[in-house]
């Protein structure tokens, strides 16, 4: 696809938005895509500010309830171990140093969740894996499950639920025969 705007080079920057429930297309060269956005005074395409403003806008979305306010203004944010601001990550997507990690949280928290299907990495195992190595990927996935549905069961609990961790109790039950019929079947 040629750029939309000379016409000569490929294509190589698509941008897609939808306004009033239109969709428009943008397709730029890199030349014109930085022409573009030098013209509107900016300093160009920032992937880690979008998905930032994607995270703000579904945050926003979700309503006062769901939105983790930090004690101090985001924009005052900074690392204290190195003074990495919010703007330098907003800007970069980068960390100055471990101790960001902590400063940073909710942010990061948010944009993982909002960009992955959750906030804890679950692993791949590969299709030419052995039937071994998927078992033992089954296995680890059943214990968290248990891990997770105990945790639940124990705020019901603490909640005064007892019918909804009765529920919950016969499930991780359940599982953990499943999970000692595999780790016997081994």
């Amino acid at each position: 696809m040629l750029c939309q705007n000379c016409h000569k080079n490929e294509a190589t920057i698509h941008v897609q938005q939808i306004v009033d429930g239109h969709i428009q297309a943008f397709h730029f060269c890199e030349e014109c895509a930085k022409k573009h956005s030098e013209a509107a005074g900016d300093e160009g395409f920032n992937l880690a500010e979008v998905l930032f403003d994607i995270a703000d806008k579904v945050a926003n979305a979700a309503g006062p309830s769901q939105v983790q306010k930090t004690s101090e203004p985001e924009s005052d944010l900074v690392c204290p171990k190195c003074g990495w601001t919010l703007q330098q990550f907003r800007k970069t997507a980068y960390l100055g140093c471990p101790g960001c990690y902590q400063t940073f949280a909710p942010l990061i928290e948010g944009m993982l969740k909002n960009m992955h299907r959750g906030d804890h990495h679950l692993g791949k195992i590969p299709k030419s894996a052995g039937k071994r190595q998927r078992k033992n990927h089954e296995m680890v996935l059943l214990k968290r499950e248990i891990e997770r549905l105990r945790a639940e069961q124990e705020e019901k609990v603490r909640h005064e639920e007892y019918e909804a961790a009765a529920v919950l109790r016969d499930k991780i039950q359940e599982l953990e025969r499943k999970l000692r019929e595999s780790e016997g079947g081994s």
